[in-house]
Formats: structure tokens, sequence, C-alpha cells
């Protein structure tokens, strides 16, 4: 088989989804299978990639604003690009984000080849193109079953989409071997049970469910700490892929006036 992975970034810097679609593509060609990345932008990954990829190509935009017309002008040597972007009759197409299902839609159709769309985030920035590479998709696959939920309240068929759990590499993911020692260090006492999100703080992430659902189990028991670790990200530009660290600080903020509001900013701990 033949993988032609579409990525924004490939950077080990930014988040899961970018790191999700490494491990795949490394271990598709451990396999034997062969592997080409298209990418918008360099990232750190990068130079990793063309260690066992065939081709690692930059294309300028996976999709345009049609209301500016530097934006469209842009883009027509991304849609020059899809000519010259190697196939063979066992390629398929793969787009780690819907955002760039309409780019995959075009190569998907050019090359008569089949596009499989990657949902690991709720839809949340939809556009007349996103929706287009859309209903172009062959197969989707979730990283849950509430994710597939989600988009299937969309509209789109459940029967389309698969669900494969992201796995844990146990090697680099191992348990700590002295819980007491962490709790002391942190002040924890060993009663107390421990919730913990680790992630970026962006809206998308749905924190504010798990602060609330939080409260909730705080009624019932006492004795509970929630401890979240994640650098406040959010994004103002999702077009430009563009995060703005004061809007970043803002939402952190409005996360702990909720805690406030919920009775609960002295078991929560940033």
């Amino acid at each position: 088989m033949h993988f032609i992975a579409l990525e924004h970034e490939p950077t080990s810097l930014r988040g899961g989804q970018e790191l999700n679609l490494f491990e795949i593509c490394r271990g598709l060609a451990e396999r034997g299978h062969q592997v080409s990345l298209l990418y918008e932008q360099e990232g750190n990954l990068l130079e990793h990639y063309q260690t066992f990829c065939e081709h690692t190509i930059k294309v300028n935009r996976y999709g345009f604003d049609r209301r500016k017309i530097t934006e469209i002008i842009n883009f027509l040597p991304s849609l020059a690009s899809i000519r010259q972007i190697p196939t063979q009759r066992d390629s398929i197409v793969f787009s780690n984000a819907y955002h760039s299902a309409f780019f995959g839609y075009l190569l998907s159709v050019y090359c008569r080849l089949p596009l499989i769309c990657y949902l690991q985030i709720p839809p949340f920035d939809f556009n007349r193109q996103r929706l287009l590479g859309l209903k172009g998709v062959k197969r989707f696959i979730a990283v849950s079953n509430q994710t597939r939920l989600i988009w299937s309240k969309l509209g789109y068929q459940a029967e389309k989409i698969d669900i494969v759990h992201n796995g844990t590499d146990t090697e680099k993911f191992k348990p700590a071997k002295d819980f007491a020692w962490l709790r002391q260090q942190w002040g924890i006492p060993e009663t107390t049970r421990v919730i913990s999100y680790v992630g970026r703080l962006d809206k998308e992430k749905g924190i504010e469910t798990l602060i609330k659902a939080f409260a909730l189990l705080a009624k019932e028991h006492q004795d509970l700490k929630l401890l979240i670790a994640g650098k406040p990200v959010l994004h103002v530009s999702l077009e430009k892929n563009r995060e703005c660290p004061e809007a970043g600080m803002k939402y952190q903020r409005s996360l702990e006036s909720l805690l406030v509001e919920l009775g609960v900013d002295q078991s929560v701990q940033f």
C-alpha cells in the first residue's frame, strides 16, 4: 500500500494529532508500506519523516478564503501541484484532520484514489470547501465512540466511521514507582483520589465539561483533587492556524472563575 498523508505541520510541539500521524506513518513504513507526506508548514518532525518516507512534498495551501483574492492566488500553485504528486494503483489519501479534506478530495478525484479522514476532534470550523471535501470521504476513522457519535449526529453515516482507539507507548509512558513520594511532593494526602488532565488549555478540549463533572463528583466525595497540566493555547484564526497566548491566558482565567463559581477552587490546581 502507498499511504499519502496530509498534515498541516509535522511537529511534536503542537499536540497529539501530529504525534499520532507520525507514529502511524512510521509504523506503516516499518511494516513495508510506502509512505508519502504532504505538508503546509515545516516542523521539527519533518527530518524524521524524511528517514522513512518515499516523498515529503510541501503544499502551498490546503484551502483558501474565497473572499480574498490573494488567498485564491496563493492556492493556485497547490492546485497545480496535484499533478506532480507521485501516486500508484494501491495509493490512498489520508487527511489527518478534516481541515485538509478539501485538498484531499481534489487529489483523490484527480488520481482516482480513495480518501480516508481521521476524526480526532469534534467539528467546530466548517466552511463550504471542507464540507465538499468531507462528502468525498470513502471512510472515516474516529478515535472514540463519542467522536463517532458527535459526527454521526451531524449527518455522517455511522457505518462509514470506524473506531480505532489511540495506543500508548508503554516504553515512554510508565506508571510511577513511588506514588507515596509523589503525593508528598505535591502535598496530597494518601486518602485523596486524584483526577488529572494533561494537554493544552484550549476550548476544543472541553475542559469546562471536566470541571463541571468534577464539581458534581465533589458534592458526594470530599477527598478529591483535580490536577490540570497544560499550556494555555487558544486559536484566534483557525484558517491560518494562528494561536494567541494572551487569549489562552484569558481562557485559563475563565476556567479559574468557573472553579470559584462551582465552589471547587480549593480542590483544583493548575
